[in-house]
């Protein structure tokens, strides 16, 4: 994966034209290619934001506070920025003129405020930082505030955002210092760009991506309130249908630091996969091992088909046995931690592609035989039920089982069930079988 910041390469001058003008064109910040956005009052709430080391997106909050990503407010060895380092600018959707604009306002930083899950080394995990202003922005038609989601749950898979930024236009560094919209990016599975990571979710557009220098950029959803955060992308490159990061903002823990906790309650976290394990060929039922997590979280084992991934089994049980409805699928599972703070999902690299074993079995006078194609010495299991009640049962690796000669005479139902074994899925095969009638005892004459 790529740096997340394109490198200024200059010292911090006191004037953001000065600052925009001697930008380089080192790439890594995400960025939008997509179109751009009509005029500064189609989204008075972005803002741009320089610092020594890098350009980036932000989003006003309020007239004082400005939200952006984490990792924009971080140098290149890995420090905290100070303040003096960070200039933000609003009310234009064009730094490419000559002059500045009527309505461009910009503003020195007082305080950097940065989510304490934020680790540089983590991609997503608590990636937003609050800029505080020495001055307030004065709202009017180009500049202006945006509300928030809120505390709640994720924006679900389908739904569909839009995006800002004043990132580049193509991957190879190209920028034309006009602010970028996209509108039609939908909600992926996390899956696909967050494994591990709470507060995240992934967007996907068929017309453009986020790209280098749209962190901290906001993500809309259709009524209009802040949903996202842009953090990273999964590739270096940036084009259409590339899957972006967004800070999920309704998450617990995101949501009470922008509304002032300092201490707000833990995510959950992990970077090693769950793991996947076929039934044993004994018999038995697949495991999903979950990997150790942060924060003590709350743990469910999910079992999906991975083709459409429609859950089968969500609990607290860790083992699955495929069944007939399984046969033909793919199976696999995933590990979803819970806390206070949010929730996260690690699938499992492995997955099984269960299949069918064809099981029939016959009855005979006294005996019965099984025809399974599954594992050979695999046991299975005989059973005679007769009105709902179980007669006999008896559980066998043999092909051919003497049936009791003791039961009350009539009709029974007589099956063999398979277990889950290795690759192959439970089984079962019923038929009928009668029990004759016991001869009667001749009485002998003195």
């Amino acid at each position: 994966m790529a740096g997340r910041c394109r490198t200024l390469g200059v010292s911090l001058i006191g004037a953001l034209a000065v600052l925009v003008a001697a930008a380089g064109a080192d790439a890594a910040v995400w960025k939008y290619i997509g179109p751009r956005v009509g005029s500064a009052a189609d989204a008075p709430f972005t803002a741009l934001v320089e610092t020594i080391d890098a350009e980036c997106t932000g989003t006003i909050l309020d007239a004082s506070r400005i939200l952006t990503a984490a990792h924009c407010v971080y140098g290149g060895a890995g420090q905290l920025l100070t303040p003096s380092e960070v200039l933000v600018a609003a009310g234009t959707d064009n730094y490419a003129a000559p002059e500045p604009p009527p309505d461009w306002e910009v503003r020195a930083v007082g305080a950097i405020r940065v989510h304490p899950a934020y680790n540089p080394a983590i991609y997503g995990l608590g990636d937003v930082a609050i800029l505080q202003l020495t001055r307030p922005l004065t709202f009017n038609g180009a500049v202006g505030a945006i509300g928030l989601v809120g505390a709640g749950p994720p924006p679900a898979v389908g739904s569909v955002m839009r995006g800002f930024g004043w990132g580049i236009q193509d991957s190879d560094g190209t920028v034309d210092r006009y602010e970028h919209t996209l509108s039609d990016m939908t909600v992926q599975p996390t899956s696909t760009c967050a494994k591990g990571v709470a507060g995240v979710f992934c967007v996907q557009s068929p017309t453009g991506a986020s790209c280098h220098g749209d962190s901290g950029g906001p993500i809309v959803s259709s009524a209009g309130l802040l949903a996202g955060s842009v953090s990273y992308g999964i590739s270096s490159a940036c084009g259409a249908n590339f899957v972006n990061a967004m800070v999920d903002l309704s998450t617990p823990a995101i949501a009470q630091w922008i509304g002032g906790s300092d201490s707000p309650p833990a995510m959950p976290y992990t970077d090693q996969p769950a793991t996947l394990t076929p039934p044993p060929l004994t018999g038995g039922a697949a495991t999903c091992t979950a990997p150790a997590w942060t924060a003590s979280p709350t743990l469910t084992t999910v079992f999906v088909h991975v083709a459409d991934g429609a859950v089968v089994q969500e609990g607290p049980s860790a083992t699955y046995a495929p069944g007939p409805a399984d046969a033909g699928k793919v199976l696999g599972c995933r590990s979803h931690a819970e806390t206070p703070g949010g929730v996260a999902d690690m699938p499992a690299e492995g997955t099984i592609s269960v299949q069918a074993a064809t099981l029939s079995v016959r009855g005979a006078k006294r005996s019965a035989s099984i025809s399974y194609t599954g594992p050979e010495d695999l046991p299975l299991k005989l059973t005679l039920k007769r009105g709902g009640h179980t007669a006999w049962t008896k559980t066998t690796a043999a092909r051919r089982v003497a049936l009791p000669s003791t039961l009350h005479p009539g009709r029974y139902q007589l099956c063999a069930d398979a277990p889950a074994a290795g690759q192959f899925a439970s089984a079962q095969s019923c038929t009928h079988w009668r029990a004759a009638k016991r001869p009667k005892k001749r009485k002998h004459r003195g």
